[in-house]
């Protein structure tokens, strides 16, 4: 960070900037997610029940396990690579 004297302010550098604006492009996302191993990538939203704010597409699970109905779908091991939240697992109910 850069402190500018005579305006009384601080310049944020480029990774608190990133981190601030929600840095994490969706190529950017995707390719750290297939480097984790990460294939599934969920719908963009906010669907973790008030845990995660990040709302983009930025959302991958390492596997996908169908569940009994043909409308509940449950992801293991999820990660949001905006935030770096991490879940065992997520059920969404379409």
């Amino acid at each position: 960070m850069n402190k500018d004297i005579n305006n009384n302010f601080e310049e944020l550098d480029d990774d608190e900037l990133d981190r601030i604006a929600g840095g994490v492009t969706a190529a950017s996302a995707a390719e750290q997610a297939a480097a984790d191993g990460r294939t599934f990538q969920l719908p963009a939203g906010n669907f973790l029940k008030g845990t995660c704010i990040c709302a983009a597409h930025n959302k991958w699970a390492r596997y996908r396990i169908q569940a009994t109905g043909e409308i509940d779908i449950d992801y293991a091991d999820v990660k949001c690579y905006n935030c770096g939240k991490t879940w065992e697992s997520v059920k969404l109910i379409y």
